[in-house]
């Protein structure tokens, strides 16, 4: 069976191919640069919510200002932020748009820490929570994340429910009809209230 490469495959092929090239004489710089100057630390937090977060926001209405101003004046300034939701990226959306406004000058990263609630527990009946990193190098990292968490997808009843906030509201209006908030965690908190069964 003969296979054809489309424009846009060997252009990918072409690229990772320069890259390999170039890696040895990057690595050896690199460690050239590590070995002269000795170890750098430096602060990261890969595991911060932000006002808005789906569960348990103690932040209060407005509270962004503030936020961002506790932020910046952290010593050692921190140099990562991982900003962590539930089920979505919503608020690390919001803290990349203040961040290409100028606000935490200091930080050289910030990245989506999509945090997920298991079904399953602890023996002592605490939840079990995932939490999916992702590198936000590509351009079209949102985009990328938002089709991945569509298709994750779960069957209560006789229908199916992505990972997104349209769908995820429509099972907590399933769920509970009284529910009148169009956030997600109206859903995903009745879901979850029952204690998670131990594995």
């Amino acid at each position: 069976m003969k296979s054809s490469a489309t424009h846009t495959e060997l252009s990918i092929a072409t690229k990772l191919l320069a890259r390999q090239r170039e890696t040895p004489d990057r690595m050896v710089r690199a460690i050239k640069v590590m070995l002269e100057r000795g170890s750098q630390w430096f602060r990261w937090e890969p595991h911060i919510h932000a006002p808005g977060t789906i569960f348990n926001d103690q932040f209060g209405a407005d509270s962004w200002e503030a936020y961002l101003s506790a932020l910046e004046a952290v010593t050692p300034a921190l140099k990562a932020i991982g900003i962590a939701d539930y089920y979505g990226i919503r608020t690390y959306q919001r803290v990349l748009a203040d961040k290409q406004q100028n606000r935490l000058p200091d930080c050289d990263l910030i990245f989506p820490n999509i945090e997920m609630r298991l079904g399953i527990g602890t023996t002592r009946g605490n939840f079990v929570n995932i939490h999916l990193l992702v590198d936000p190098s590509d351009p079209d990292h949102v985009d990328q994340i938002t089709t991945m968490l569509s298709r994750l997808t779960f069957r209560v009843g006789d229908q199916d429910y992505g990972c997104t906030a349209p769908q995820l509201t429509r099972l907590g209006r399933r769920l509970n009809s009284a529910l009148t908030d169009d956030r997600c965690c109206a859903c995903i908190w009745r879901c979850y209230t029952r204690r998670p069964q131990s594995s």
